[in-house]
């Protein structure tokens, strides 16, 4: 794929760095081939190298949710790429499509994957693996992935609990920053644990970056 480089110009804020500045400062954008997986990979690194800076130069509370939102977001995208590879290969086996609805309505592939619920995907995919030509022990989600999924659903049914200050339908277990005070009027806090966080959403995004990974050669191995 040829990339088209275009000369920043005076008004240009998001142009190349100019003539004798430090071409470091670019980011290529555009040469490579670009999926919901690639996109989670760099969420992932973001989040990882936020939690690096939390460690190395002391706590940063304003960081929390963005952090475990990019987590999160990593995941939801390599649910949905998971999905795209084993609708077809589900396709190619002979299996019929799974009914995807919304409001009780059929609806189109792509348009049911603009949900943000978690758990919706992990039971679409767990689903694709128990009809897929897969060994026994991956007929099904691991059980420590699929309880993570599950725990951050809790907390952020909606995909919005972690990208604003205000919910606009919470649950009783949704992440909130505003909480009553208790009978002592103190208003309660929680702590995370942002090292854990890391590596328990890591073990997520790694499960989830090898179903990809096995979907697309399984894709390939049929000749797809």
């Amino acid at each position: 794929m040829m990339v088209r480089v275009t000369q920043q110009t005076g008004t240009d804020q998001f142009g190349w760095v100019p003539a004798g500045a430090d071409w470091h400062h670019n980011a290529v954008v555009g040469d490579l081939t670009s999926d919901d997986a690639v996109i989670a990979y760099g969420f992932r690194r973001m989040a990882d190298i936020a939690v690096e800076n939390w460690i190395t130069r002391g706590p940063d509370d304003g960081l929390f949710l963005p952090i475990v939102y990019t987590y999160r977001h990593a995941i939801e995208l390599l649910l949905k790429q998971a999905l795209r590879e084993a609708w077809e290969c589900l396709d190619h086996d002979g299996h019929p499509q799974p009914t995807l609805t919304r409001r009780n309505k059929p609806v189109a592939a792509d348009t049911w994957l603009a949900t943000h619920d978690l758990n919706e995907l992990a039971a679409q995919l767990d689903a694709c693996f128990a009809v897929l030509s897969m060994h026994a022990a991956d007929k099904t989600m691991a059980p420590d992935v699929a309880k993570t999924i599950g725990e951050l659903h809790e907390l952020d049914p909606s995909g919005d609990a972690f990208r604003y200050s205000q919910v606009r339908k919470p649950t009783a277990s949704t992440f909130r920053l505003h909480r009553a005070p208790d009978a002592s009027g103190r208003v309660p806090v929680e702590q995370v644990n942002i090292v854990q966080l890391r590596e328990v959403c890591g073990n997520v995004i790694t499960y989830l970056l090898g179903a990809v990974d096995y979907l697309t050669m399984y894709r390939e191995d049929q000749g797809l």
